[in-house]
């Protein structure tokens, strides 16, 4: 598990490995502490077939928007509020959503007061923002479902 961090619109990735085989997929996601990935895959390696060299892989890969002013920090983390609170955790994980928006009012803060540098406490601020929002967003899925009636066998 690991994180592609954009530089303007590029980035890069090198490794190795001893195994002799090896499969690596990447899936987009708004954040970087999501406790499971999700399904939208946007990078596959696939070995060619026999007649092509066997160390020559295809990637697919799909764009990703987003306002190059903004830090990916902060870009992740106000994704990953507006996540939390599409979840519902204003209502079912109030304490902690509440947290994250607090951090992440901080993370933009001092960002605006930077003008604009590129500075640890904001990348600090920003990723605490984004784990505090996961978090809520977990315990609100969680909760939510929790108080939803079950269904019983007579009303089927």
């Amino acid at each position: 598990m690991g994180e592609l961090v954009l530089e303007g619109d590029e980035t890069s990735l090198t490794s190795f490995t001893n195994f002799a085989t090896f499969a690596m997929i990447v899936t987009a996601e708004p954040y970087f502490a999501v406790k499971q990935p999700s399904a939208m895959l946007v990078l596959q390696n696939v070995l060619r077939g026999p007649a092509n060299d066997p160390n020559v892989v295809r990637a697919d890969l799909l764009p990703l928007q987003m306002d190059s002013k903004t830090p990916l920090d902060i870009y992740e983390a106000r994704n990953a509020v507006r996540i939390a609170r599409r979840a519902g955790a204003e209502r079912y994980a109030a304490e902690s959503f509440h947290k994250a928006l607090q951090l992440l009012q901080q993370a933009e803060s001092i960002f605006a007061h930077k003008h604009g540098q590129d500075i640890p406490d904001v990348k600090q601020k920003a990723s605490e923002a984004t784990e505090a929002a996961e978090d809520a967003r977990a315990v609100a899925t969680e909760r939510g479902q929790e108080s939803k009636p079950l269904k019983s066998a007579d009303a089927q």
